[in-house]
């Protein structure tokens, strides 16, 4: 090979070389980027001070308006556990009678799972609908689950399966796309998933619920005698953050949980969903998914206290625009003034970093109506909408400032064809103007005889 190919053939591979170095130098900085900035993904608030949490997959969002405020792998597909109760619940309440008697079927009993956890019913016993709700989200009763799809499905061929059928119907409904059930429970399967940014969806849908948010901040409970039994020991409450055997061990001091469900499979690892408020008002929902290790049944509620507590430091509900802020000056059509102020309605308040430095509010007026005189004052004329990043937080009525006036020929034609059309009513206006039109056309035919007839005689 002469030396000029030889010299060709040695800078292609060294510039190849180059590339692939580079290549890799760049994608191993992306990942390294994105491992750094896991915590802080999708805040749309800048640089907000970081936090450490020592778990694979969770979300927090705003109860509120479910903007998202936190999240690591959020959108990772991850097993549910038992927290898949919460939208066996939600099909549960939304298609039932809370009072109705539901009967336990052998197979509903035996159907839970190697070491599923449970409270014992038996098969035949009967329960309403609401026991059953509160021993499935209180103490994690699979066999719980089970009754209840069975009941309210009672008239399909396969119940349970119609019911499932309903779960992935509604959570596709909600927005958890990247969820699939194939039982009630959460026993483990591999087609049997969701993400915590999913499971974050299915939760605040589920805590708009009366019945499911009045269950799930239950500290204690035992039910009724039933048909099998005249009395139940006290049962297990599985949420330790409410669960009073633990002495208030978990309890956050800062603010209150007030729900929602635990989850634990080998597979799934401990998994925890909480709904906490604070002092002011401000509630938040976390979501943290596949905790694992020695102490992992301690571990999880001490990521989600951390969480909730970085969550209600950074953020509170705060007002962003005072009322009556001028929104715009604008001109209105037929207006005696040539500008009028539009306002807002009331304050805006909405769920912003304590450091007022990080807000990044956008806005953008939709209208309702036309900008056109005459107008009373404060009437509304469309609404402004705050958002963060893309999502909207808040939005308010713009109304005038002051009444709009119009202008004064305008007012005078305004008189003269209310004047008019008092006088003339509809009907009356119809038949004058088809008089009109009629002798319209008998004149131009008349004038077309006459011109005709005209026309022959100077023939002859």
């Amino acid at each position: 090979m002469k030396k000029p190919m030889k010299k060709a053939v040695l800078l292609i591979f060294t510039a190849m070389y180059i590339l692939a170095c580079a290549a890799n130098a760049a994608a191993f900085e992306k990942a390294a980027n994105a491992e750094n900035a896991g915590d802080l993904q999708a805040t749309g608030f800048g640089k907000l001070q970081a936090v450490e949490i020592d778990a694979p997959s969770y979300v927090l969002v705003d109860m509120k308006t479910g903007r998202v405020l936190l999240e690591k792998n959020a959108d990772e597909i991850r097993y549910p556990a038992s927290t898949t109760k919460i939208m066996t619940a939600i099909v549960a309440i939304e298609n039932g009678d809370l009072n109705a008697e539901m009967v336990a079927s052998a197979e509903a009993v035996a159907d839970i799972g190697d070491g599923g956890s449970n409270i014992g019913i038996m098969p035949g016993e009967v329960l309403t609908l609401r026991h059953l709700l509160t021993a499935m989200l209180v103490s994690s009763a699979n066999e719980s689950a089970n009754i209840i799809a069975e009941n309210i499905c009672a008239g399909s061929a396969n119940p349970r399966q119609e019911f499932i059928s309903l779960m992935n119907r509604r959570a596709m409904e909600l927005g958890a796309l990247n969820t699939h059930f194939v039982n009630t429970c959460g026993i483990h399967d591999p087609d049997h998933y969701t993400t915590a940014k999913d499971l974050a969806v299915i939760a605040r849908h589920a805590m708009t619920l009366p019945a499911f948010r009045e269950t799930v901040k239950t500290s204690h409970y035992s039910l009724p005698a039933t048909n099998k039994r005249e009395a139940w020991d006290a049962l297990p409450v599985t949420n330790r953050f409410l669960n009073p055997f633990y002495g208030g061990v978990y309890k956050p001091t800062d603010f209150e949980i007030t729900g929602i469900k635990t989850g634990f499979t080998t597979p799934a690892g401990s998994c925890l969903v909480t709904s906490a408020v604070n002092d002011e008002g401000e509630e938040l929902l976390a979501v943290v998914l596949g905790v694992t290790g020695r102490d992992q049944s301690n571990d999880v509620y001490a990521c989600t206290t951390q969480l909730l507590e970085w969550g209600f430091n950074t953020f509170s509900y705060q007002q962003a625009v005072p009322a009556n802020s001028i929104v715009l000056e604008t001109r209105f059509r037929g207006a005696a003034k040539t500008r009028t102020g539009l306002v807002t309605e009331k304050a805006v308040e909405c769920l912003l970093p304590v450091d007022r430095d990080l807000w990044n509010l956008e806005e953008e007026i939709h209208w309702t109506r036309k900008l056109e005189a005459p107008a009373k004052a404060g009437e509304i004329m469309g609404y402004m909408e705050y958002s963060i990043n893309g999502f909207p937080v808040a939005q308010v009525n713009v109304v005038t400032s002051e009444a709009v006036k119009l202008k004064l020929y305008l007012k005078i034609f305004n008189v003269i064809k209310k004047t008019f059309f008092a006088v003339f009513s509809l009907k009356t206006l119809s038949v004058t103007l088809v008089a009109i039109a009629l002798f319209i056309i008998m004149r131009a035919t008349l004038r077309f005889i006459s011109r005709s007839i005209r026309l022959r005689k100077r023939h002859y």
